[in-house]
Formats: C-alpha cells, sequence, structure tokens
C-alpha cells in the first residue's frame, strides 16, 4: 500500500486552518462577552483639552476619558489581530484544500 504523503500533508494543513479559525472566533467571543479581557496595548494618561473662548478660558474638560480611549483602542487592535488570525486560517486550509483536490 502506497501512502500519498501530499494528501496526508493536505488533509492536515486543513484540519490545522479550521482549528485556527475556531480558536480565533473562540478568542474574539470570549473577550467580547466580557469573560476575557483584551491584552492592554495602550495605556493613555489623563490629558485635558483645554477649550479657549473669545472672553474666557473654560476650565479643562475631558472630552474622552482615557480609559474609554484606552478600552476602545485595545479592543480595535485586538480585533484586528483576531481577524488576522483568522485570515491566516482560511488560507492554510485553503491551501490543504488545494492539495486534497489536487490528487483526488
Amino acid at each position: 500500500m502506497k501512502v500519498n504523503y501530499d494528501k496526508v500533508i493536505g488533509y492536515v494543513l486543513l484540519v490545522a486552518g479550521l482549528c485556527l479559525i475556531i480558536y480565533s472566533a473562540h478568542l474574539a467571543y470570549s473577550t467580547f462577552t466580557g469573560a476575557k479581557s483584551p491584552p492592554e496595548i495602550f495605556e493613555l494618561k489623563d490629558v485635558p483639552s483645554v477649550v479657549p473662548t473669545d472672553q474666557t478660558q473654560m476650565p479643562e474638560v475631558n472630552v474622552f476619558p482615557p480609559s474609554f480611549l484606552n478600552q476602545m483602542g485595545n479592543l480595535s487592535v485586538y480585533s484586528l489581530l483576531i481577524m488576522l488570525l483568522m485570515m491566516a486560517g482560511g488560507k492554510i486550509a485553503d491551501l490543504g484544500i488545494k492539495m486534497i483536490k489536487k490528487l483526488g
């Protein structure tokens, strides 16, 4: 019995790609439901913005609190990384499918 290694590698790539997609979907789901927190990439300090007027200068106003900006920045970068993982898993699975079909 002759083993076709290309076909075996194709199936391994297909399973690896699907596992990567499922794992990244699990990470995204657990992060956006609040079970897990995203990695903290941004740590902005309190930056008050002064709004000048013609007569007087108004007190310092925080338009967006730094905690909100940190959370939105971290979630944005994390979602981009998750999307990159999903796309990589799709490409790996696609390579596996092509190897299986080529030899089919």
